[in-house]
């Protein structure tokens, strides 16, 4: 799963509590700081959250692989993983959260989160 800012979702893993994603990255282009969240649904509501820093641009090199894990509750009646890429805005976009765009095949922008059923 593609983001316009550079990085590809490519597995995921849920664990006694705990959420994993693998990260393809692209060269950093930006010095942008990006934080990610993962979010777990189940009968369409929010049964848990984990949002956390990701690593930033200046330090990815094309083709790095980034692991990232954090604790998450509902990963036992979790029927699908919601993934997203965002970052604050500052100056004239100060507090407003600026999301990342999710690409389909031909890479166009096709939402703001990856939606994984588990289930």
């Amino acid at each position: 799963i593609r983001f316009d800012m550079g990085a590809t979702l490519t597995g995921y893993a849920l664990d006694g509590g705990t959420v994993y994603l693998e990260w393809q990255l692209a060269d950093g282009r930006d010095d942008l700081n990006y934080q990610y969240s993962a979010q777990l649904f189940a009968a369409g509501e929010r049964v848990g959250q984990y949002d956390t820093v990701f690593w930033q641009q200046r330090h990815w090199c094309a083709g790095d692989r980034l692991l990232t894990w954090g604790p998450i509750s509902g990963d036992d009646t979790a029927t699908e993983l919601q993934v997203s890429l965002y970052r604050i805005g500052t100056g004239s976009q100060t507090g407003q959260f600026l999301n990342a765009n999710v690409l389909d095949a031909a890479g166009a922008p096709s939402g703001q989160y990856a939606v994984i059923p588990l289930k």
